[in-house]
């Protein structure tokens, strides 16, 4: 499919408000409590493939470690997202 076919029916990241992408970015910095581990962040799903609303799709995130996340950050880092989830979009 045409990336232009996707805009017809949603926004692709680089189509998506800035509002969408301060959050995004926002939420980057914040995800980088596991310093130490952290090796990258990947947007996923309907806000990657074209098909993300703003006003009822969810945003799905990937977080890349390099080794297997600590209990302690693993807490903290879902803390983190539970805070932000739904302010103002939900987070997976």
């Amino acid at each position: 499919m045409d990336r232009r076919e996707g805009c017809k029916r949603g926004y692709f990241w680089e189509t998506c408000s800035s509002d969408i992408k301060e959050f995004i970015y926002n939420l980057n910095k914040g995800i980088k409590i596991i310093d130490d581990n952290y090796v990258g962040f990947y947007i996923h799903g309907s806000l990657a493939m074209g098909g993300f609303n703003p006003k009822n799709s969810d945003i799905d995130v990937l977080v890349i470690t390099n080794k297997s996340v600590e209990m302690e950050d693993k807490t903290n880092l879902a803390l983190f997202l539970l805070k932000h989830s739904n302010s103002p979009y939900q987070l997976k």
